[in-house]
This record gives structure tokens, sequence and C-alpha cells, in this order.
């Protein structure tokens, strides 16, 4: 009996001895990447903001392929979206802006680079070489204005690094379409800073146009940029700016009600052109 109760206590012992050895490690392995944000126009730790705040990293956007303030409900329960013909209109907890006019603020307005934006159309560069957005919730007036009662976007872009890095992606799908999306960036001076990005969309769209062969309903044509440089000229003090330019166009989206194929008689025999012929042969000459 001594010998056997003396054998157990060696394996005890011995199985101590292992789980000590590999405390260290365990330990070393769950330290957590700080999240740094400036959720209040300043830089801080997330734990260090008392706001309810959820953060989406570059590395993320990419690695979900996000496109733009749609895909972050796929993230964020607490963001819903909805389209309309003229304008998104973003809710965030529910509480949002009544109604759809382009003359309306949103009531969860985007930030980009600390630049206000009341509506998501305004900005299509938004994903564009992104470092990180930040979805605060709930009413912000102090840090972005007293528009922002359901809450705001404060979205980052990817700034200069101390080393030479970048990145390029090409995509192709249905209906024509095409993106590419690029970045390069690096170091001049061991204070100064560049980096360049850019991007270009285009897709034909879903239907044909009889009346101009060469275009699609519903096709588009995205093109934008963005130049940027920091400066450090002591540890203290960064100074960065930045020159950004987009343009898009869209197609004719023209939508008519038809019974068994030919318009209903309240819009007469008009054909769907992707110019504004379509709606002069409806409302005469008062379309400018």
């Amino acid at each position: 009996m001594f010998k056997v109760t003396t054998s157990y206590s060696r394996i005890f012992i011995s199985f101590i001895s292992l789980i000590t050895a590999y405390l260290p490690i365990a330990a070393q392995s769950q330290v957590l990447e700080e999240i740094v944000v400036t959720a209040e126009r300043r830089t801080q730790t997330l734990q260090e903001v008392p706001i309810s705040i959820g953060v989406v990293s570059g590395d993320e956007i990419n690695l979900q392929g996000y496109r733009n303030i749609d895909d972050l409900s796929k993230f964020e329960p607490s963001v819903q979206i909805s389209n309309d013909i003229q304008e998104q209109n973003i809710a965030i907890r529910s509480f949002s802006t009544r109604g759809n006019s382009l003359t309306l603020q949103s009531a969860a307005p985007v930030f980009l680079d600390g630049v206000h934006f009341g509506r998501m159309s305004m900005v299509k560069t938004a994903f564009l070489d992104t470092e990180r957005v930040e979805i605060l919730k709930g009413p912000q007036p102090l840090h972005f204005g007293m528009n922002a009662t359901a809450g705001a976007f404060n979205i980052q872009s990817a700034r200069p690094t101390d080393v030479w890095e970048g990145d390029l992606g090409v995509e192709f799908g249905n209906f024509g379409r095409n993106e590419i999306n690029g970045a390069i960036g690096g170091p001049i001076t061991e204070t100064l800073g560049i980096r360049v990005a850019g991007t270009f969309e285009q897709g034909d769209g879903p239907a044909f146009n009889r009346y101009a062969p060469a275009d699609r309903i519903g096709g588009f044509h995205h093109l934008g940029g963005r130049a940027s440089m920091q400066w450090t000229p002591r540890e203290d003090l960064t100074i960065f700016s930045k020159i950004e330019r987009s343009r898009q166009r869209n197609g004719s989206d023209v939508r008519m009600g038809c019974l068994n194929g030919a318009p209903l008689s309240g819009w007469g025999d008009t054909p769907i052109r992707n110019d504004d012929q379509a709606f002069r042969g409806v409302f005469g000459d008062h379309v400018s």
C-alpha cells in the first residue's frame, strides 16, 4: 500500500509542476491587443471611453468584404439601414431622421477624418483604405454636433507609416461589374510620410436600353482617390493633411407600371430611355 501511494504522489507532483510551467505561457497568449479610438476627439483606448461604441478595424473590413455603411449592419445589430430612391435612412438603436428628403440632415451623421458629412451619399470613398470605423451609439451632441441624436460614424482613413507598404485588390462580377482598389505609402524622411489610395468601380446594369444600346439601365461608374501627408516635427506634435476627390455617375433607373408588357394608361405609350426624353414625353417641357 505504501509503494502504491508513493507512486500516486509522484504522479500528482509531476502534474502540478507541469501546470505551473504552463501558466506563464497561457498568460502570454491571453494578452489582448489595445484598441485606440478618437470617439471624444482625442486619442484614447477603448476602455477609457465612457460611451457605447463598436469598432471595426480596416483588416476586418477587407476580410469581410464590407463596402459601405450598409454592410456595417452585419457587424453591429443596433444599426439599421433602409434605402430609399433618394437617400439612405440610417438608424442607430431605432432612432433616425424621419423622411428621406435630401434637405434633411441624418440623425446618425458620418465623420471622415473629422470632416462632417450629413448624408452618406456625400462621401463615396468612406471605406477606401480605412484604418477603422467607430460606431458611436446614443446621442453625441457634445463632440459631434446637435444633429447626432441617434449616434455617429467616426471613420479614420489609414495614415502613413514608418515603413513602405501597399495593397491591391481586384474584383469581377456579373453585369460587367469590375472594381480595383489600391494604396501605397511610406516614409519620405524620418519625420515625413505620404500615402496615396485610389478606387475605380463600374457596372453595366441589369437591363438593356433599346434606345441607347451602348448603355444599360442601372449602370454606374465610380472613380475616387486620396493623397495624404503626415509630418511629425516632434513627439508631441503631428500634422496631418490630405486631399480627396470622388466622382460617381449612375445610369437611369426609371421604373414604370406595366400590365401584360405595356405601360399603364396613366403613363401613356412612352418608352423608357436613358435620358430625360422619356420624362419630357410624360410631363412635357417642364423638365429642365
